[in-house]
């Protein structure tokens, strides 16, 4: 009998390492490592459906508790429709979670981190003049998701249905990181209780943001700023109508 599975799917840049940390404290979890930096990414892999559900709990959970819930952390995955297939041939019963964040700040922490990792080479202002995400050169083939899809990452929408498609909207669990953070609604014991693990847990990290790569001190321009607003507001708006979703401390970034 195969044990109780979730994913947290995505987004890149949106606080899924910290989501992930809050999850590999719950005693009840036990999460897929590594799941800060390096990720999992198991099933980006087209061998793993052939590889088999064993092939991938060996790999990753062999030492968990009999009656743990058993997590994985791979942001690659919410744009990747081939991993959410794979997902369900391997796990259809799995839970699927996705965290999102601000896109103007998912746009700003994406290009810090790209800055931070050497593949980024423009400054801040001139990485988001046009409002047109840069395509990568062949030299960046090998990482699984672009570098500079600053803008394009931030358009969630399409990605959540794709997922609520394959899995069905119940099994699709959406956090919105600014509410999870500032402690509305009981998030914390919703995403808890969504994976059937006690929703009661306090964990001592909730305040410790992990992975972060925008610096403390920066100062971007606010015509830079409003321009990134006007981009994602209809599309924030669609996004909130669809799912039901407040979004309302994106308002003011």
């Amino acid at each position: 009998m195969k044990n109780n599975h979730f994913i947290i799917v995505g987004g890149m840049r949106c606080g899924s390492s910290y989501l992930a940390g809050l999850f590999d404290e719950h005693p009840q979890v036990t999460m897929a490592k590594p799941f800060i930096i390096n990720e999992p990414k198991y099933f980006l892999s087209p061998n793993s459906e052939k590889n088999g559900y064993d092939s991938y709990f060996d790999a990753y959970f062999s030492d968990a508790p009999e009656s743990s819930i058993l997590g994985e952390k791979s942001v690659s995955y919410l744009e990747t429709k081939e991993a959410a297939e794979r997902i369900n041939s391997l796990i259809p019963e799995a839970k699927i979670i996705i965290v999102l964040r601000d896109p103007v700040r998912r746009a700003i922490s994406h290009y810090y981190y790209s800055r931070k990792n050497n593949l980024e080479k423009r400054d801040f202002d001139k990485a988001f003049l046009t409002l047109e995400d840069m395509e990568p050169s062949p030299e960046f083939s090998e990482i699984s998701m672009p570098p500079f899809s600053y803008l394009n990452r931030g358009l969630y929408q399409k990605n959540i249905e794709y997922y609520q498609s394959i899995f069905g909207q119940k099994n699709v669990h959406i956090i919105i990181l600014e509410n999870l953070v500032s402690g509305m609604d009981g998030g914390l014991s919703k995403m808890y209780e969504f994976v059937g693990a006690d929703p009661d847990f306090s964990p001592s990290g909730f305040e410790i943001m992990t992975n972060q790569s925008t610096p403390k001190n920066y100062s971007p321009p606010e015509e830079t700023l409003e321009r990134l607003r006007s981009y994602f507001r209809k599309p924030n708006d669609a996004l909130s109508q669809s799912f039901g979703l407040d979004i309302s401390q994106w308002d003011n970034s």
